[in-house]
C-alpha cells in the first residue's frame, strides 16, 4: 500500500519534520487560525508533526502535506488521525489549506481521495469530521463529502459540530 496520495491537482506525501516551515506558516496564518480556533506556537507545531509521524509508524496512516502537482507549491495538509471522543476512539478526516487555495474545490477533492483511501485501502468502516460552528465553508465541504451531522461536541475547548460518514454497504 502506497503512502503517497494523488488527485488530479494535488500530491500528498506523509508529513516529516522537513515540512515544519510550511506547516508553521499554515498554523500562524490569521485566516487559517479562524478556522482552527487560533494559531499554533512553534512548540505546538512541532508536537503536532511528531504526533502525525508517530501515527504513520503505529497505524499505517496519518497526515499528508499537500502540494500542487504542477508547481510543487505548498497547499496545506490533510489526513486521518485518531481521537478519543466521548470515550470512543474515532478516526477523523482533517484538512487545512492555505487561504490562496480556498474556494477552488481542493478540500473536497482531497477529502474524496482520503475517504477512498480510508475505506478501500485501509479498511476503516467510518470516519468523523468536526468543524467549528462558525466555519461555514468547512461545513459545506464535509456535507459535500457525504458526512452527516451527528451532534455538538467540545474539541480543544471550543464548540464543534461532529459529522460521521460510514462505509457504503456493498451490494
Amino acid at each position: 500500500m502506497s503512502q503517497l496520495l494523488e488527485t488530479d491537482r494535488l500530491m500528498g506525501i506523509p508529513i516529516t519534520m522537513e515540512d515544519y516551515d510550511d506547516l508553521y506558516r499554515l498554523n500562524t496564518d490569521p485566516d487559517v487560525a479562524k478556522t482552527m480556533g487560533g494559531t499554533r506556537t512553534t512548540k505546538q507545531t512541532q508536537e503536532r508533526i511528531e504526533t502525525w509521524i508517530q501515527s504513520w509508524k503505529s497505524k499505517g496512516y496519518g497526515v499528508w502535506v499537500l502540494r500542487e502537482k504542477t508547481t510543487g507549491k505548498f497547499v496545506g495538509r490533510a489526513g486521518l488521525l485518531d481521537y478519543l471522543i466521548d470515550g470512543t476512539l474515532e478516526t477523523e478526516l482533517l484538512y487545512a489549506l492555505m487561504p490562496d487555495f480556498w474556494n477552488r474545490g481542493l478540500a473536497t477533492e482531497i477529502g474524496k481521495r482520503i475517504i477512498a483511501y480510508a475505506f478501500e485501502e485501509i479498511g476503516l468502516e467510518e470516519l468523523v469530521c468536526f468543524t467549528l460552528h462558525e466555519n461555514k465553508a468547512s461545513q459545506r465541504v464535509v456535507e459535500k463529502l457525504g458526512f452527516q451531522y451527528e451532534k455538538d461536541i467540545m474539541h480543544v475547548n471550543l464548540p464543534h459540530f461532529l459529522y460521521r460518514l460510514k462505509v457504503p454497504e456493498r451490494i
